[in-house]
């Protein structure tokens, strides 16, 4: 591999790395090649090239490598390689290359691809991609990447095949600057700005002066049908392109409006752009076609705003309606649409011009009624369900009118449409829309909007649709039942079943249909509330006819009639749709009781007052333990039931007595299992253990909704200490996780001080006496989890994890609820807190760090309890094990450095630094007043000191040389006086690489990454420079160095900037000029293009 390869070789091994089927031999092919040609990629998900060839030892040298392959090979492969490997070092080392070094590459791309337009398309196209690349990347800084029409221009004085590349390298460069790459976002932002405000509308009227210039020619040869497509993509490119920075990678084309700055009304206000669009439809034939109807749909959608008048967008959008008419009422349009392309690009280019202009501009139009006209008939023949009737409140009489016509004839069209489809689903010809829900709900939505626009005539129309398939269904249920008597099948009885097949399945779609319309009058959100003004007449129709009269009265009729969803008929065929019901319906209770008005509503109902008596009726099947289900929604019913319960118990005052009788049930089933464990019942262990699991996920929810101190201290009153022990006994006995889990998320819940819940009387013992069973079911579980083997590396999160998981958050909320004075188990000797942090220690150090910030959740639990630790308790222990120090100050810093669009996880690493400095800090401080014989400061707030830079490197080297003193073998000291160095100041200043780690982590953050925590960013850097400010200097001096020399000066202003105005002290004020910095110095690397520099590996620190 020493040897460097020669042309032939380079080929070969390209050829064996695209082609080979041999899996072994790839990995050599690339191996060798990435020795010969290195990325120095050393970024996450990227393989770090470690080795290469002596020869090759920067990017540019990989490049000229590539370079020398691309000038000497015409080997497809070896070409693909060599345009891939100078995209990947672009991308990954732009700033390494100097000015010269960029033009040069630039120049060579563009060269390269006009001297060789015979090349594979998908070489071209990549080359035209690393064009664009490159482009973009140069943009800000390089003047010369600014005139890119010109240099293109070259490619439009030749034939038509370089006119194709030309159009081709436009329309990747147009991509490309809406692409996020390597470089930043406030990067790549000014950059596709810069484009977007001098070249993008000269390339654009550029497309549209070759479009006339193809159109007028007549050709249709096969390169010329390929520069009317290579220009339609770059028209298409170009209104594409995210003119105000705000799209959404993931949101459809179809929604909102293009936003192009008013310079382009100079295209649009002239009638000769759609002009010459619809004439290219008509001209050109599919799939070009269909690009222009693209084009067409991006017209119909440019914003309103754009015009400089009422009257030139009157033009433009009666333009459009014109020409719209046209296609649908005239031959040739009839033809073109016969193709499924033009068809669907023409629907979509309807519906987005409705999207964009208002019907009220629509009817202003002459044409509008023959307009409205054609789209309905349009509409009706295609079942392309048109929402254009959302709101009539802008549209003339006569249009309205117009329009609610329409729409009778679109709902008998649609009803009729989806019973004929019954048809073709069972004759396996079509999906069965049936079965897609989603889309279902989607589609019958618009369809209420149609119906209710004419409400009367569109329901006698699907009333007597009803009625005449019930009356089929009737006859023949009764002729199927009059079959039934005889001993053998009689004639005709396969042609009854498959009747009645195709009527239930004809009902199923009517039941849908009208569900639809009655859901779309919002019945409950509009005539359901305090403000029932508007209700009068609704209620008045109710009264008459069902005896309703109030919204009290239909609430109990909708209540009482979902209660019967829960009971289950408990058959095993009708599982699943049953699980599906139950689930739903308690999401309708869920919903109705999370309402402030609503919640009272519904707690005065007759039906409610009997649930809360009589919650667990052995008729609701879902709360019998032994009933199991897969799903995971419907594992969770018991606790979604009882939360919603839960806040309706509570949604009156002084409800004790309904209280005591609500949990009633659960009594019952403790005492039996409080037998059961003292060895008095008979009763199957399999058996306790499901009861304990229904029980703990309904206390869950219960304790859930539980918001306030007197509420919780009901709950506490009838709980503790009658049924804690149980909890811990169990545990015991079930350490699984199967049970663990649903207990310890009950527990979590019960510890939370949410809404100062947890508040008990100040002579109250009860708040220690919650952390002390705290501490008991943590200390039994947490010794099960050390104790416990995983089976596979795939089953870390469920065997184990999951449990550590929730160790950790019952610990953070604990520490952080404020229930219990932690002061005092160390007064009397009470080792309830020792325990679980010396669990917790454990069970830290028995999860790789790796493990620890890969799974989310894990990570999420594991940073809050290091937040919430960091605050008090941490300071106040007399020793931490020196390995867990280690742990946590490296996970703080590979958590920073974690790429992620989650960053909670990061900011309370960041909080926990910064709690951590401020102490040391602080504690320096005292220190030093404390030599100096200063008896006259008693703020607890040091940090509001400001000692000169001389103060500050005196401290510290005070601190040093009392740490030298101090320390003790193996750092298991206890602290003896108030003089003794503490522990933390003693591991930070003895373990300066440990700052240096964390100061590297948060200024390479903090330069290249535009992070949404930057305060939080910038809060624990400021602690660090203060600390290590010898050693902040120096690294930032080698980072200036290491940049390339055009770009030093103007980066060692930016670091200067950094501590502009600040001071040696962690005052609120201090801090705030900080951030300012910081952010000020952040938008200044944004704008320069930097390289990453690492001195040191993270792991020499620990």
């Amino acid at each position: 591999m020493n040897a460097p390869l020669n042309q032939q070789t380079i080929e070969q091994y390209c050829e064996t790395l695209y082609t080979s089927p041999d899996p072994t031999a790839r990995i050599q092919a690339e191996s060798i090649l990435n020795y010969s040609c290195p990325t120095f990629n050393s970024l996450p998900g990227t393989e770090a090239t470690d080795a290469h060839s002596p020869d090759i030892n920067s990017p540019i040298g990989s490049a000229l490598f590539c370079r020398n392959v691309l000038e000497n090979s015409r080997n497809p492969y070896a070409l693909m390689f060599a345009t891939s490997r100078i995209k990947t070092l672009i991308e990954g080392h732009f700033a390494t290359f100097s000015t010269a070094e960029q033009h040069g590459l630039r120049s060579f791309v563009l060269q390269y691809i006009f001297q060789n337009p015979d090349l594979l398309s998908f070489i071209l196209a990549a080359q035209a991609q690393l064009f664009g690349i490159i482009t973009k990347l140069g943009w800000v800084a390089n003047q010369e990447f600014r005139l890119l029409l010109d240099h293109i221009n070259v490619f439009f004085q030749h034939g038509v095949g370089h006119r194709i590349l030309g159009a081709q390298i436009l329309t990747s460069v147009a991509t490309e600057m809406n692409t996020p790459g390597s470089i930043s976002q406030v990067r790549q932002r000014k950059s596709a700005v810069g484009f977007r405000d001098t070249q993008l509308l000269p390339i654009f009227q550029a497309a549209l002066s070759m479009l006339r210039t193809v159109l007028q020619s007549r050709l249709s040869d096969r390169d010329t049908e390929k520069l009317k497509e290579a220009i339609l993509l770059l028209m298409k490119a170009c209104l594409s392109f995210d003119f105000i920075g705000t799209s959404n990678e993931e949101a459809s084309d179809d929604i909102g409006s293009i936003q192009v700055p008013a310079t382009w009304r100079v295209v649009f206000e002239q009638p000769e752009y759609l002009n010459l669009l619809w004439e290219c439809w008509t001209v050109f034939s599919s799939p070009v076609s269909v690009l222009t109807m693209e084009c067409l749909s991006q017209a119909a959608s440019i914003r309103r705003s754009v015009f400089s008048s009422e009257e030139a967008r009157h033009t433009y959008i009666d333009h459009i309606m014109r020409e719209s008419v046209s296609t649908l009422t005239g031959a040739v349009g009839q033809i073109k649409l016969q193709d499924v392309g033009n068809y669907h690009e023409f629907c979509r280019m309807l519906s987005r011009f409705k999207n964009t202009f208002q019907l009220s501009e629509v009817c202003d139009c002459k044409d509008s009624e023959s307009w409205l006209t054609a789209i309905g008939e349009f509409t009706v023949q295609g079942f392309h369900l048109w929402k254009a009737v959302t709101s009539l409140t802008s549209a003339k009489q006569e249009t309205e009118l117009l329009i609610e016509a329409i729409t009778v004839s679109l709902s008998r069209a649609y009803v009729k449409s989806r019973l004929d489809c019954v048809h073709a689903v069972i004759d396996g010809e079509a999906d069965d829309p049936l079965e897609s829900e989603e889309t279902l709900l989607i589609s019958l939505e618009m369809f209420a909007n149609i119906a209710r626009t004419k409400y009367k005539e569109s329901g006698r129309i699907i009333v007597n649709e009803f009625q005449g398939l019930s009356l089929k269904y009737r006859e023949l249920i009764q002729r199927a039942s009059a079959m039934s008597g005889t001993t053998s099948p009689p004639a005709g009885s396969s042609d009854i079943k498959e009747s009645l097949i195709v009527i239930e399945m004809q009902l199923t779609w009517m039941v849908y249909i009208m569900a639809a319309c009655i859901g779309g009058r919002i019945f409950r959100s509009s005539y359901i509330g305090d403000d029932s003004a508007k209700a009068v007449k609704v209620y008045t129709q109710l009264a008459a006819r069902w005896g309703l009269n109030t919204p009290n009265q239909v609430l109990d009729v909708i209540l009482n009639s979902s209660l019967g969803n829960l009971r289950s008929s408990g058959e095993p065929a009708w599982r699943k749709q049953e699980d599906q019901l139950i689930l739903r319906t308690l999401k309708l209770f869920t919903n109705l009781s999370s309402g402030y008005s609503s919640v009272r509503y519904i707690r005065k109902l007759d039906t409610i007052k009997a649930l809360l008596r009589n919650h667990n009726s052995s008729e609701f099947r879902f709360l019998d333990p032994t009933r199991k289900s897969t799903e995971t929604d419907i594992g969770r019913c018991r606790t979604i039931y009882y939360t919603m319960l839960s806040r309706i118990l509570f949604a009156e005052d002084n409800i004790d007595a309904e209280f005591w009788r609500f949990v009633k049930p659960w009594e019952v089933s403790f005492d039996r299992i409080a037998l059961a464990f003292e060895g008095k019942s008979e009763q199957r262990e399999e058996d306790i253990r499901l009861i304990l699991l229904g029980l703990f996920k309904d206390l869950r929810g219960f304790v859930t909704s539980i918001n306030n101190r007197r509420q919780f201290n009901l709950f506490y009153e009838w709980f503790y200490p009658a049924y804690t022990p149980i909890v811990t006994r169990a545990i015991e006995i079930w350490p699984q996780n199967e049970l663990a889990i649903p207990i310890l998320r009950f527990w979590q819940e019960f510890a939370t001080n949410k809404s100062s819940r947890v508040t008990f009387d100040s002579s109250s013992p009860n708040g220690i006496l919650l952390f002390r069973e705290t501490s008991n079911i943590l200390s039994t579980y947490g010794q099960n989890l050390l104790n416990r083997s995983v089976s596979s590396e795939s089953a870390r999160w469920g065997e184990k994890y999951k449990g550590i998981m929730l160790y950790f958050n019952i610990m953070s909320v604990s520490l952080s609820g404020k229930y219990a004075n932690f002061g005092v188990f160390k007064l009397y000797n009470d080792k309830a807190l020792d325990r679980v942090l010396e669990i917790f220690f454990q069970l830290m150090l028995s999860v790789p760090v790796d493990d620890m910030i890969s799974f989310p959740k894990l990570a999420s639990s594991y940073f809050s309890i290091i937040d919430v630790f960091a605050v008090d308790h941490m300071m106040g222990l007399p020793m931490m094990p020196q390995p867990v120090l280690a742990y946590i100050f490296r996970s703080l810093g590979e958590v920073i450095l974690l790429p992620s669009t989650e960053v909670s996880c990061a900011s309370m690493a960041c909080a926990a630094i910064d709690k951590m400095c401020t102490f040391v800090l602080n504690w320096l401080i005292k220190n030093k007043i404390r030599k100096d014989g200063d008896g006259d400061s008693d703020s607890d707030e040091m940090v509001d000191t400001a000692p000169t830079n001389d103060d500050f490197k005196a401290i510290l080297a005070r601190g040093l040389q009392n740490n030298a003193d101090l320390t003790s073998a193996g750092g298991k000291r206890r602290l003896q006086d108030p003089q003794q160095t503490h522990w933390l100041v003693e591991y930070v200043l003895s373990n300066k690489g440990v700052l240096n780690y964390l100061l590297m982590v948060l200024f390479q953050v903090i330069t290249f990454e535009n992070r949404s925590n930057q305060w939080s960013l910038a809060r624990a850097m400021l602690g660090l420079i203060l600390l290590n400010g010898e050693s902040f200097q120096e690294y930032t001096a080698r980072f200036v160095r290491a940049q390339l020399p055009d770009r030093q000066e103007q980066l060692q202003k930016a670091v200067d900037m950094l501590m502009q105005d600040v001071e040696n002290n962690l005052t609120a004020a201090n801090r705030d000029k900080f951030t300012t910095n910081a952010s000020a110095f952040r938008r200044e690397c944004s704008l320069m293009t930097l390289m990453t520099f690492n001195p040191d590996d993270a792991g020499t620190f620990f």
